[in-house]
């Protein structure tokens, strides 16, 4: 896999038993980005989703099937080119087979994308 396919390098990654804090940063020249949209490259809403699936795996060490996205809720655009290097700040539980995840994607300290999702892990 080259540097081009890969969509986000995760640059911080802390954990406590109520938070998880992650820093990442953007690849602003994936292929998606040609498609959506060209001159205008915003990121797309299921791949914020699967940054949240990705993160949460890497917390639990495990993978994890998305199995509903409670809700997601994108306040506004991010641009890869503006704004490469995200936040997020997710709450993440585990119970009877069953991962719940609660994020928010931020940018300079303002939320960009709110995400809920349930996982429950791959067999």
């Amino acid at each position: 896999m080259s540097d081009i396919d890969i969509f986000f390098s995760v640059t911080q990654f802390s954990q406590s038993e109520e938070k998880i804090e992650a820093g990442i940063i953007l690849n602003k020249e994936h292929e998606i980005y040609g498609g959506h949209f060209p001159g205008q490259p915003v990121v797309p809403g299921v791949m914020q989703i699967e940054i949240v699936r990705q993160l949460a795996e890497r917390h639990f060490n495990k993978k994890l099937f998305i199995e509903k996205v409670i809700s997601a809720k994108y306040l506004q655009p991010i641009l890869p080119g503006k704004q490469q290097n995200l936040s997020i700040s997710f709450s993440a539980k585990e119970k009877e087979e069953k991962v719940s995840v609660s994020a928010n994607i931020f940018h300079n300290g303002v939320v960009l994308s709110k995400i809920r999702i349930v996982c429950h892990p791959q067999s």
